[in-house]
């Protein structure tokens, strides 16, 4: 009781109470590794023990000794090692749900989390449904919820479908839809977040909070943004404005018309809905780029759609300013149907949430705190 009223009313408590029973796991595994350890080194030891036997057996009897002892040794010393391997495999993967559980803690407390993305994971096919363009998408507000939303098309988007779990979605049994009041939306960048979903008007570079609850909208007009395919991705689809949600920030990205469609990043504030001073990218977003993603303030561009498997040739981090080009073999995207129309990323699941061809699919990520 005492540990439960401290929990409750302190969260730092809460967080340490979390990083020692996390310790204490830890240690757990550390003593398995070690007498892991030990049994080898007293398997090796006997594999000693009985070739120096079974050299003076030779030495000084009528009778060889045996080789059996010697290869139940050799067994023996095989097993443990897999042992080893297997249990140093079990610690990765508990390291690695130590470091998720961390960062979901530290964003619940609001604390910047500073991370990067080193690849990608299996892919897990959802659904299919739709149409060729569309995005799907998770609301990765606290707390997290099982809701899936789906917008289908690219043009005077004015439906948006909710599903109560991945499973009604792959089943396609629609739990509610909300019919977008005197506007329409373009692109396939939209976002769900606290409720409220993010888009851009058609034919105009002005992007839209729309309350899905009340149907209330807030405007704010990208003067320099591109729109109508002006400076979309290189598969089009009026792909020029695109939202993210990361453990930083709802953000905008865009190409500036005005600079040969160079790749822009905002930070929006929410409560006014207004922008931030704006980040500019050394590339622009209309040649061979596919489209982007944000994961802990680092934009991720992946290259040219209809390769299979493409790859994240850009990244550019908008906490530093510094940005990087990678060949094809460093940070390999499979992209699997040969489009991605839409990639975004949860930071809830840290998945990857990806339409690619009418085919949805989330592949999981790996990623290393910085």
């Amino acid at each position: 009781m005492f540990c439960t009223s401290i929990v409750k009313k302190n969260p730092v408590s809460m967080l340490q109470l979390k990083f020692a029973r996390s310790n204490r796991v830890m240690s757990a595994y550390f003593i398995m590794l070690i007498v892991t350890l030990l049994s080898l080194s007293a398997a090796q030891n006997t594999v000693d023990v009985l070739s120096t036997s079974c050299d003076a057996r030779n030495n000084y009897a009528s009778e060889p000794c045996s080789i059996r002892d010697l290869q139940s040794a050799v067994r023996y010393v095989q097993n443990a090692q897999d042992d080893i391997q297997a249990g140093m495999q079990e610690l990765r993967d508990h390291l690695q749900q130590i470091q998720q559980t961390l960062h979901t803690v530290l964003l619940t407390l609001n604390i910047t989390v500073a991370c990067t993305l080193k690849k990608f994971g299996d892919k897990e096919a959802v659904a299919a449904l739709g149409d060729h363009y569309g995005t799907w998408m998770k609301d990765p507000s606290f707390p997290a919820s099982d809701k899936i939303y789906s917008i289908s098309g690219t043009e005077n988007l004015n439906l948006v479908s909710e599903y109560a779990n991945d499973d009604k979605y792959k089943q396609n049994i629609v739990d509610k839809q909300y019919r977008l009041s005197g506007i329409s939306l373009s692109g396939t960048g939209q976002v769900v977040y606290n409720g409220f979903l993010y888009g851009y008007k058609s034919g105009t570079n002005t992007i839209v909070q729309y309350n899905l609850a009340n149907n209330q909208i807030k405007q704010y007009t990208i003067s320099v943004a591109g729109y109508h395919n002006q400076c979309a991705y290189t598969w089009g689809g009026f792909s020029d404005i695109a939202f993210a949600v990361d453990e930083i920030a709802l953000w905008v990205i865009y190409g500036n018309y005005s600079n040969d469609c160079r790749m822009t990043i905002n930070k929006i504030n929410i409560g006014a809905f207004s922008l931030e001073e704006p980040l500019t990218m050394p590339w622009s977003k209309r040649f061979y780029m596919d489209n982007a993603f944000v994961i802990c303030g680092k934009v991720y561009c992946t290259w040219r759609e209809k390769e299979t498997p493409t790859y994240v040739k850009y990244i550019f981090d908008t906490q530093t300013g510094k940005s990087r080009t990678l060949n094809s073999s460093e940070l390999i995207y499979p992209n699997y149907n040969q489009y991605g129309l839409t990639v975004s990323y949860n930071r809830n699941e840290k998945k990857l949430y990806a339409w690619n061809g009418s085919h949805q699919n989330r592949f999981s990520l790996t990623q290393v705190l910085d």
